[in-house]
């Protein structure tokens, strides 16, 4: 369990990212992974609020601190600090919480910052349940189960059988398409701040 108490979470620090990755999966999870900041007030903010309760609840979730010297094992089974994982993925802001499936890549995209905090729980859901969605038995061609295997390389990018699963914002609630097999849904969700997806605003529920 992490430490807590009234104004303070300690999540559990990242020391082997492929054996925290099989313990999720084997939940049918992704592997929650935070990236923090010394100091940072927001990402104390996404501790206390957020991360900690869900992995009181249960779920995997692991810290990497974005200057430490601390070490890890990679997916690729290589020792590395802290720092330098954080600048091999390029992640600049702190907080930015990723999800990790098989194989050690991502399945949804990136939550970076936590500068809205009415949101960030909402924000939140939508990628755990897009990542869990991703991790589900599908039927094949042949009727045959097959793993869900899309993925995220870092912000930005799509997943093989969507549309850009950006947020989109309208009024209090949005927004955001998603694509299927000679299907187009749109799904509730919110605004994306994440500036490598192209904005969408839509004035209706149903396309």
């Amino acid at each position: 369990m992490p430490a807590h108490s009234q104004n303070r979470v300690v999540l559990p620090t990242a020391t082997d990212l492929p054996q925290a990755l099989a313990q999720a999966l084997a939940q049918g999870q992704p592997l929650v992974v935070m990236v923090s900041l010394d100091n940072c007030p927001y990402c104390r903010q996404v501790r206390q609020s957020h991360l900690g309760p869900l992995w009181r609840g249960g779920q995997v979730v692991v810290q990497i601190d974005m200057q430490h010297k601390e070490t890890l094992i990679d997916w690729d089974g290589q020792t590395r600090s802290h720092g330098d994982w954080v600048k091999n993925r390029r992640i600049s802001v702190a907080p930015t919480v990723l999800f990790f499936g098989p194989n050690g890549r991502e399945v949804a995209q990136r939550l970076e910052g936590a500068s809205l905090p009415d949101f960030y729980g909402a924000y939140l859901d939508q990628r755990l349940e897009q990542s869990r969605q991703l991790l589900q038995p599908r039927a094949g061609a042949n009727g045959a189960a097959v793993k869900g295997d899309g993925s995220h390389e870092g912000p930005g990018l799509g997943l093989a059988s969507a549309l850009p699963l950006g947020l989109f914002h309208r009024r209090a609630s949005a927004l955001w398409l998603e694509r299927e097999p000679g299907e187009l849904r749109v799904n509730t969700g919110y605004e994306s701040l994440n500036s490598g997806w192209n904005r969408y605003i839509l004035e209706t529920a149903d396309i």
